[in-house]
């Protein structure tokens, strides 16, 4: 089928149907701006209207948030948009959005001749007419739509006969052969409104990813092309849509939200450009592998492709065991999901290969058996948030290295680095993130402090990403700790996994011909959230390509505080607060638990969580606030600054309630058993929410401050991490001895911003407002006791060569 163009009387004249669109609704407003004719799309996030630059990546705000509407299409007659309603104070009622985002209700609108049920719309287009389609899931089971003509605001019921389209979140209008035709996806689904023959009928769309899936914002352009964008996060493009064997391709990643709608200009080009081939990507989400009864684990990894090539029949997943004692048997040996047996005890090599026809990827996987049990798994596999992560910022730099302009030689001015980015001023933890592998080489990563050049440390041997090489698109690193005044600088090896000496240095000087071989002023100076980039070149002075796209990676300082210690030199030099207030005081509780000496504290703020069932006791509660400790897996979101809004409503969000003060009090107790819940040998942090509950904190997490702004029960959350509380101020004091662990907690935050002041009490750093006991010695995990300054182990330091299947001893766990 043959897609119809714009038509060129709409264009021409535009001014005058704007004119005649402006006269009929002279009685509810003055003209307003329309929305200049460019190629980006429109995304509304939580009432937020964006535009979203397809080719970065980036959103730019535009106009005031509005949550009270829904159902949008850009009306090509007058340049506005219309919508619906939903809540006051438009509800019910037709309204249009300007150019700068600002909104005008033009009144509810009238049947011509039918009554259309009172109905919340969820989804729209326009149509070339001057027509809003709307549908809703509580009329003719979503497939019904109803045309609204916004010049007269009157509208019609127009039914379909055929599938269901119920929770179709949003519409993209096509004409095609002179026909007219919506389009919207669901799930795995694609749905097709004939208006002519008045029908719906669906069709799968093969690489959509797989699961229950909303697409709240859906686009077109002058092409008459199909885009969707998933309220989990990703722009795909749908090729084919008109017949029978639809596919989609991944283009960018976008917003997660769980209220989304968008729009675009379909006068306008094409936004996007079909990115070259990339191999699929195989990651782990955070319940990758599941121990079943005896030995036998369920795997359920995230296997995605972005649909290219076009050719071909598309991804293809096959699972094989490599070595081992007995038989590894697979229940579906296709699909990312697998139950998978083992005949006898041993060590066994599975593997996961995902084509796309010209890629093929594997992930490696070594299973412990043991007494008819599965005792431990690893692999090289990354995360799924961190595989996301990577790409989100790998958009971005693409656009500042030029990648998508052939030809374009990279700015002088992007060229080195700022040395005030690299200086430590406080004590730090760094974490590397590798954002994308370039080279032919097998590149040697490694970081040194300038005032000792020569004192090298490796953070990946082989720093190579792609299929069957042992890193992966946002493999994380820790450098540990580091003391401030630390001036970071890292360089590379060249092509050191398969023994090359060539070193290339971030200082310019250092290297041969003095050559600059990193990019690290990739983002402008205003921009406060700009990421910290180097992008090495690898090769040398007259053979480099110039691209500086070799080994880019995120350098991620973050400050950190050992905090402060009730005995004094439990950090070096360090004087204790000696708090003691009496019979109820710090001390006077630890004397009675038989631990009042220092070799008993400690400066740990991540534990391990053992297996067995853990006692909880209440021993002191002065605390004039109520409150809920918690416990969150820390592993599963490391990736994450703990020092950010993000990581609170992600520790808050997987946190198990521990022991609620509402219904406890002195002398209560209560049980925890961790492996029921998954907590079994994971790194763990605690945390309370003074008086609240960490479900209460969820609804609302951005309101929550240090003293909650003189609210008591928007108090912010106070971490086991000091990293996470304001000011990275200490807010637990830890000690262990005598078969138990005690906290002795602060419950009000003791940081006090002199920018940012708030009326509220003033900590009194007494630690003594709530003292809680655990049955169990909790193992402190981390960089902050013993392990202080020592980073990641190098998982690569034992591969062999590109076939991706001997691991080394440092693997990621599993379990």
């Amino acid at each position: 089928m043959k897609h119809t163009p714009t038509s060129h009387r709409a264009t021409r004249y535009r001014t005058f149907f704007a004119t005649c669109a402006a006269l009929s609704l002279a009685a509810h407003a003055e003209t307003a701006p329309v929305f200049e004719p460019q190629p980006d799309f429109y995304q509304v996030i939580s009432g937020q209207v964006n535009r979203l630059n397809a080719r970065s990546g980036g959103y730019t705000p535009l106009g005031p948030n509005n949550q009270s509407y829904n159902a949008a299409g850009y009306n090509p007659l007058d340049g506005y948009v219309y919508a619906w309603g939903r809540y006051a104070p438009y509800k019910n009622q037709l309204i249009r959005i300007h150019g700068d985002g600002t909104v005008q209700a033009l009144g509810a609108s009238k049947p011509n001749d039918a009554t259309s049920p009172e109905t919340s719309y969820y989804a729209a287009d326009m149509d070339r007419s001057g027509n809003l389609w709307v549908r809703s899931n509580k009329l003719d089971g979503g497939s019904a739509l109803i045309k609204i003509n916004v010049d007269s605001n009157t509208y019609d019921i127009v039914r379909f006969s055929g599938a269901s389209a119920a929770g179709v979140a949003d519409l993209v209008y096509q004409e095609i052969d002179g026909r007219a035709y919506f389009f919207g996806a669901r799930h795995q689904r694609l749905f097709v409104w004939d208006v002519e023959a008045r029908s719906v009928r669906r069709v799968d769309v093969s690489n959509l990813p797989e699961g229950r899936t909303t697409y709240g914002a859906a686009y077109t352009d002058k092409n008459g092309s199909l885009f969707v964008s998933s309220n989990k996060g990703g722009v795909y493009q749908i090729l084919n849509f008109t017949t029978d064997s639809p596919r989609a391709v991944y283009l960018l990643d976008s917003a997660v939200t769980n209220n989304n709608d968008g729009w675009s200009i379909p006068e306008e080009e094409s936004p996007i450009i079909i990115p070259e081939n990339q191999p699929p990507a195989i990651t782990m989400g955070e319940s990758a592998t599941t121990d079943l009864p005896g030995a036998c684990i369920s795997m359920s990894l995230n296997i995605s492709d972005e649909g290219l090539p076009l050719d071909g029949d598309g991804l293809s997943i096959k699972w094989t065991q490599e070595s081992g004692p007995g038989v590894a048997k697979f229940s579906r040996d296709h699909r990312a999901t697998t139950d998978i047996s083992f005949s006898t005890d041993g060590d066994y090599v599975i593997r996961v290969c995902a084509s796309d026809g010209q890629y093929e990827v594997s992930e490696d996987f070594n299973v412990s058996v043991s007494g008819d049990d599965v005792t431990s798994i690893s692999t090289y596999a990354v995360s799924d948030d961190e595989y996301r992560q990577a790409r989100r910022v790998w958009a971005q730099v693409k656009e500042q290295l030029n990648c998508r302009r052939e030809g374009t030689p990279l700015e002088q001015e992007k060229l080195g680095f700022d040395p005030e980015d690299f200086h430590l001023e406080q004590d730090s933890e760094v974490v590397i993130t590798l954002i994308y592998d370039g080279g032919t080489y097998r590149n040697t990563l490694g970081w040194y402090d300038a005032a000792a050049p020569e004192s090298y440390t490796t953070i990946w041997t082989d720093a190579s990403t792609g299929p069957n090489l042992p890193l992966r698109q946002g493999a994380m690193a820790s450098l540990g700790i580091l003391p401030a005044g630390t001036d970071l600088r890292f360089h590379l090896k060249q092509d050191g996994a398969r023994g090359g000496k060539l070193m290339i240095h971030q200082d310019a000087e250092r290297n041969p011909e003095g050559m600059e071989h990193v990019a690290g002023r990739l983002f402008t100076e205003l921009n406060e959230e700009r990421p910290l980039i180097l992008a090495f070149e690898d090769w040398e002075y007259g053979k480099t390509d110039l691209d500086y796209n070799d080994v880019i990676f995120q350098i991620h300082i973050r400050p950190v505080s050992l905090g402060t210690t009730q005995y004094d030199n439990v950090i070096d030099g360090a004087p204790g607060i000696h708090s003691n207030r009496q019979a109820r005081g710090v001390e006077q509780h630890l004397r009675r638990i038989g631990i009042a000496r220092a070799d008993f504290e400690h400066i740990g703020q991540l534990y391990y969580m053992p297996s067995e069932t853990i006692t909880l006791s209440m021993v002191e509660d002065r605390s004039s606030m109520k409150f809920d400790l918690c416990v969150y897996d820390h592993g599963a979101i490391d990736h994450l600054d703990p020092s950010s809004l993000e990581y609170r409503v992600a520790a808050a969000s997987s946190a198990i309630s521990l022991m609620d003060d509402r219904s406890s009090d002195i002398g209560s107790t209560t049980s925890f058993n961790p492996t029921a819940h998954g907590l079994s040998g994971k790194t763990v942090g605690f945390f309370i929410v003074p008086n609240n509950t960490v479900s209460t904190f969820l609804r609302n997490p951005w309101r929550y401050t240090p003293k909650g702004q003189g609210d008591r029960t928007k108090r912010q959350p106070l971490f086991t991490l000091n990293g996470a509380n304001p000011g990275l101020s200490d807010q637990f004091l830890s000690f262990k001895g005598n078969g138990g662990t005690v906290f002795a907690i602060e419950d009000h935050s003791r940081h006090e911003d002199p920018y940012l002041p708030e009326s509220g009490d003033v900590s009194d750093s007494t630690f003594d407002d709530i003292i809680i006991h655990f049955s169990s010695i909790l193992k402190p995990a981390g960089n902050f006791d013993t392990g202080y300054r020592s980073g990641s182990p190098d998982p690569t330091t034992k591969f062999i060569e590109d076939d991706g299947h001997s691991a080394s001893d440092a693997k990621v766990s599993c379990f």
